[in-house]
Parts: C-alpha cells; sequence; structure tokens
C-alpha cells in the first residue's frame, strides 16, 4: 500500500517509452535523407536545428546548413 508504483505497470510504461523512441528515431531518419555529405562523416542537414552526432560504430556529424557559409 505504501508504494507508489505498481509493479504491473513498469513494463507497460517501459513498453511505451520505447516505443516512443524509436518512432522518433524513424521521424529524424527521415529528415536526414536529404542530408549532403560535406567530408569525410561529416553531413549538412536543412531540416535540423542544432548540429549532432548519430552512430556509435560509424557515427556522423550532422550540422544545419546556416553553420556553413
Amino acid at each position: 500500500m505504501g508504494n507508489f508504483i505498481s509493479y504491473e505497470l513498469l513494463p507497460i510504461v517501459f513498453n511505451m517509452s520505447v516505443t516512443a523512441s524509436v518512432a522518433s528515431l524513424l521521424r529524424l531518419r527521415e529528415r536526414l535523407e536529404g542530408a549532403v555529405l560535406l567530408r569525410d562523416n561529416v553531413y549538412l542537414a536543412d531540416y535540423i536545428v542544432s548540429p549532432f552526432v548519430m552512430g556509435i560504430f560509424h557515427p556522423k556529424i550532422y550540422l544545419p546548413l546556416k553553420y556553413v557559409h
């Protein structure tokens, strides 16, 4: 009675968070389809707001077009 979290709900909450993460990743990958290779593993992308690195074993650096002139 003293527990705030029902342990039966934890798997449901976990599955919902994994689903949301996968959906977010798929939307991001759609935005990056038109990215243009600048050099090595650095790409320019139209529809991103801030630079970021994506990938663990083969990381790619994505830059918004506003950073490159």
